[in-house]
């Protein structure tokens, strides 16, 4: 250890989203990569929920990288609020994890102040937390940066957006239309744009993408692919009901849906009033996303609300994958039709077909999409290295006093 990483600030880092295992759970893998990362040059604890399962309290991820979990309800076996499909759809669907929420911020408020005293900053997911982590920075000085993700910025009222934000001492998030938001709150708060870090596509070599194939039943042909939670903001729908007019023009396809959520029984009733079982399959909830990205001729977002920046449409975008994106959330203020996607109209299931047909269709077409999105994503910030030398600027400036 260098004398440099030796003295670098320690962080607590508190998120209502984690992996609660380090292989094989894609659960807030964004957050988990943001952590690695920065372990690699501070000290690092994780502050995250306990789930029901039997995930253990404490885990010792690296050497410099751990994970403390909080139990809120008992019997344990009954916590309902962390994980599954998220707290806001948690909170919609089970009064019993609206009873848990209260015991959650207060969970959450004990631990940070039984491990946080010690350390130099607080990196705080989504609101909740930085809303727990406030008594650090009251009665310790310990600076705290608020990572907002989307839904807790979005749902929350304005007022208490602007309350909160105004309390901490930076603002990060990855989408520029949530600074802008908050920009509209007129809080004297610093606001930063650093974009989330994504997996490593792998090198995977001819016979185990084959293999895969094999396993999802998704023949050696072109591969349409969706990943995303099954859910009216991600719009899966629209997907399957794009498929027979991809058919009709390019019937050696097959699309494949990973992910799980509420509308998965409503996709497959679709697909099978539609004939298509044998065209279309829905995997459900896979870990290796970054894997299948390899098999994918046509990466399809259809979200009617937003797609910039989901971590999926990043992670094929490095992958190489012409995408086809809905023009939503602002996407063709970002995005270029032709250059480095292809924009389409949401909840338009013939524009999306003719769109993938296209890129079916065309090699040449596909491979100039792909070297757009990589010129884009450098503009954008995305390079993991672009990333990691924000994160270290922004924790030298926040503990610099």
């Amino acid at each position: 250890m260098t004398d440099e990483s030796r003295h670098a600030p320690t962080i607590l880092m508190l998120t209502t989203n984690f992996p609660r295992r380090v292989r094989g759970d894609t659960t807030g893998t964004f957050v988990y990569d943001l952590a690695e990362q920065l372990a690699q040059d501070h000290d690092v604890l994780v502050i995250a929920p306990h789930d029901h399962t039997g995930t253990r309290s404490h885990q010792i991820i690296t050497r410099r990288l751990s994970v403390a979990r909080v139990r809120y309800f008992w019997p344990q076996k009954l916590q309902r609020l962390a994980y599954g499909f998220g707290i806001p759809d948690n909170l919609r669907k089970s009064w019993l994890a609206r009873i848990q929420l209260p015991l959650l911020m207060l969970a959450f408020m004990f631990a940070a102040i039984r491990h946080g005293r010690t350390r130099d900053i607080v990196v705080c997911h989504w609101s909740l937390t930085a809303l727990a982590a406030l008594p650090l920075r009251w009665f310790w000085r310990i600076p705290i940066v608020l990572v907002a993700h989307g839904g807790d910025i979005r749902l929350a009222p304005r007022t208490f957006t602007r309350w909160l934000v105004s309390r901490v001492d930076w603002m990060v998030s990855a989408h520029d239309d949530l600074i802008e938001y908050v920009q509209s709150l007129d809080v004297p708060t610093p606001l930063l744009r650093i974009r989330n870090l994504t997996g490593t596509i792998p090198n995977t070599n001819a016979e185990t993408r084959l293999t895969l194939r094999d396993e999802l039943g998704v023949g050696h042909g072109p591969l349409v692919l969706f990943v995303g939670r099954l859910t009216e903001f991600k719009d899966p729908l629209t997907f399957v009901e794009a498929v027979p007019h991809v058919l009709a023009r390019a019937p050696e396809a097959r699309c494949l849906l990973v992910g799980d959520g509420p509308l998965r029984t409503d996709v497959e009733i679709r697909i099978d009033a539609l004939g298509l079982a044998g065209y279309v399959k829905v995997a459900g909830h896979r870990s290796d996303v970054l894997e299948i990205l390899r098999l994918a001729t046509v990466f399809v977002a259809v979200s009617p609300i937003t797609n910039l920046w989901s971590t999926t449409l990043i992670e094929a975008m490095h992958a190489g994958v012409p995408c086809v994106v809905t023009d939503s959330g602002g996407a063709s203020e970002t995005l270029s039709s032709g250059i480095d996607s292809m924009l389409v109209p949401s909840s338009d299931p013939r524009a999306l077909a003719d769109a993938i047909v296209e890129l079916l269709n065309d090699d040449e077409l596909r491979n100039r999409l792909a070297e757009g999105a990589r010129r884009l994503l450098q503009r954008q910030g995305f390079l993991r290295e672009q990333i990691k030398a924000q994160w270290t600027g922004l924790i030298a400036k926040a503990t610099a006093s």
